[in-house]
């Protein structure tokens, strides 16, 4: 292959990983309270229905790190050449920013994922709708650098004197490879 996509980590992450792990914990009895009835204590769940689809810390640790195992495969496929996107949702709820400016960032579950994934990949573009006068234009617009520290972006290809552009891959990669001539 030429290319790959994984679209969506966001739900990949926060849906179908974190199902696998809500079952889990369930069945491990994770959240199972013990109770006397007479001269025997029972082991069972005070809210099955709720326990069902809860997680504790370990599991939430555990499905980022597989996450990240993804992120560490795709880039993998990147050294041999396959151009590797991963798509996210975003998050414009950003609570793990402790300076308070951040407002935009990938939504993945908990914090460790989203603070650490700037260091595995070479690009994070934030997407925009292109709207010009009130009309939705096609394709929509991509910015890799965040001058303000607003939302998460990277670009580690050279430098250039605008780091917004269309959501084209040619174009963009076309861009980032060339500082391969200048290395």
């Amino acid at each position: 292959y030429k290319s790959v996509l994984l679209d969506n980590a966001s739900y990949l992450l926060n849906v179908a990983m974190r199902e696998k792990a809500e079952d889990q914990t369930f069945d491990a009895g994770i959240f199972k309270k013990e109770y006397k009835q007479g001269n025997i204590t029972v082991s069972k769940y005070k809210r099955p229905y709720i326990d069902l689809t809860r997680i504790d810390e370990a599991a939430i640790g555990g499905i980022q790190y597989r996450l990240m195992r993804v992120f560490k495969l795709m880039g993998k496929f990147s050294k041999k050449g396959v151009v590797s996107v991963i798509t996210a949702l975003l998050d414009e709820r950003v609570r793990w920013d402790n300076t308070n400016q951040l407002k935009a960032a990938p939504l993945f579950l908990g914090n460790y994922f989203s603070l650490n994934s700037p260091a595995v990949v070479d690009l994070i573009g934030y997407v925009k709708e292109n709207n010009k006068e009130g009309k939705v234009k096609y394709p929509p617009r991509v910015n890799f650098r965040s001058l303000n520290g607003d939302f998460v972006a990277k670009w580690t290809g050279p430098h250039l004197k605008t780091y917004i552009m269309d959501l084209d891959f040619q174009q963009i990669l076309s861009l980032f490879n060339k500082r391969k001539e200048v290395e």
